[in-house]
């Protein structure tokens, strides 16, 4: 199936009924659950790398965004395809990496942003909302698509309020330049692009790495990437440049997180080492005496000749391809754990590390013991993985996070009991 012609202005698409998955469906069971998790196949059609949450008709029950397809709560049996996006086949790649919501629009509806291959059109898909309301919004609507740009770069992009203006912006790269992109007045009309560096060649469409975090804790955020952090400067209104701090967070990365993980009151950078091979890191910021900031690697799960990483019973867990990393509070004990996983045929069945393995999903205890600082894996499920994108929230209103994946292996839902 060819891919729709993308243009500037909204196209407008006839959401249809899934052929191959009737409403009716329910999602599967993990055949092997893991303690208290349950794990839901909901579809084994490949469609997107990632997925995201939020309560798009408004029902007071949390829906699933894969792709093109909405899972309907509270138990994503009912589902319907907002936009055009394909099937593809697992041997190929999908032409979405990331899926963010937000309501852009302001109608109280959440709105999808689907993040393309990189070096391709982001695009967002305008919820109808309350222009719906006189129709069965789980099986009936019309969902509009609209241009966001025409080329996003970096295989991590985020969606948070990265300058403190209570609006998130789109953060990635172009031309070469890290930056974020804004909403113009009218979110329908193409955002505008702020770099925060340099043009450098060697940023291409497929670099690795990218996050945010206060760093030097002045109350802004900062922009992290695979080779340091570059820190926001109190006024941003005339587009200035970031100052940058080189440092080799990782090789090939995926997402990057800034928060305290020793307790000692800085924040520390997480970052997984390979999103192709192996090795998830924490680094342990330290300051001399004239406040210059420093950093001390510490492994979390390492490679096969050297890995500190084993579960409560000390059994060792190792796995490639952690292409896609989230930082959540998984447990409530006040602490910030990391999920991440293996991405399920990154390149195929046989490119990468281990491409055969267990598509596992983890979640890392945070962990403090006589002021010494552990990470703890604790299996989610065995036969999911992550994709490029690992979503955690709450989506049963428990008040426990869950975990939404997509990847080649189809979409899935991890609900902590």
């Amino acid at each position: 199936m060819p891919a729709p012609l993308v243009t500037p202005l909204a196209v407008l698409l006839l959401a249809a009924p899934l052929g191959d998955e009737p409403a009716a469906d329910a999602p599967a069971e993990s055949a092997a659950p893991a303690d208290g998790w349950e794990t839901l196949h909901l579809t084994d059609t490949f469609y997107a790398e990632g997925g995201s949450s939020a309560d798009f008709n408004q029902d007071g029950h949390t829906d699933l965004v894969v792709g093109p397809i909405v899972y309907f709560g509270p138990d994503w049996v009912k589902r319907r395809q907002i936009h055009a996006g394909p099937p593809v086949s697992p041997l190929g790649y999908s032409d979405e990496f990331l899926t963010f919501t937000h309501d852009l629009t302001g109608d109280g509806y959440p709105d999808v942003i689907s993040i393309g291959w990189p070096g391709k059109a982001t695009l967002w898909h305008e919820n109808p909302g309350p222009s719906a309301a006189d129709r069965d919004h789980r099986t009936d609507g019309q969902w509009k698509t609209h241009l966001l740009a025409p080329v996003v770069d970096n295989e991590s992009p985020g969606f948070a309020d990265l300058v403190g203006d209570e609006t998130p912006e789109l953060i990635g790269q172009l031309n070469g330049s890290y930056g974020y992109f804004t909403a113009p007045e009218d979110p329908r009309r193409p955002w505008t692009f702020h770099p925060v560096s340099r043009p450098q060649e060697n940023l291409g469409k497929y670099t690795h790495g990218l996050g945010t975090g206060d760093v030097d804790g002045d109350g802004r955020l900062d922009l992290l990437t695979k080779d340091g952090w570059f820190r926001q400067p109190e006024d941003v209104s005339e587009d200035p440049l970031w100052e940058e701090h080189p440092q080799q967070f990782a090789a090939r990365g995926a997402q990057l997180y800034a928060f305290d993980v020793d307790g000692d009151g800085d924040n520390d950078v997480v970052a997984s080492r390979d999103a192709h091979g192996y090795g998830l890191d924490w680094f342990e910021q330290t300051r001399t005496d004239d406040g210059t900031v420093g950093w001390t690697k510490h492994e979390i799960m390492g490679d096969q000749n050297s890995n500190p990483a084993a579960n409560a019973d000390g059994e060792p867990v190792l796995f490639t391809q952690p292409h896609a990393v989230a930082a959540a509070d998984v447990n409530g004990d006040g602490l910030t754990d990391v999920v991440t996983g293996k991405r399920f045929w990154a390149h195929g069945p046989n490119g990468d590390a281990d491409p055969g393995g267990a598509p596992v999903l983890y979640w890392f205890e945070l962990t403090r013991e006589n002021g010494t600082a552990k990470f703890v894996p604790h299996q989610i499920d065995d036969d999911s993985g992550v994709g490029t994108q690992v979503h955690v929230a709450d989506v049963t209103g428990d008040g426990k996070p869950d975990v939404v994946v997509g990847n080649k292996r189809g979409a899935f839902v991890s609900v902590q009991r």
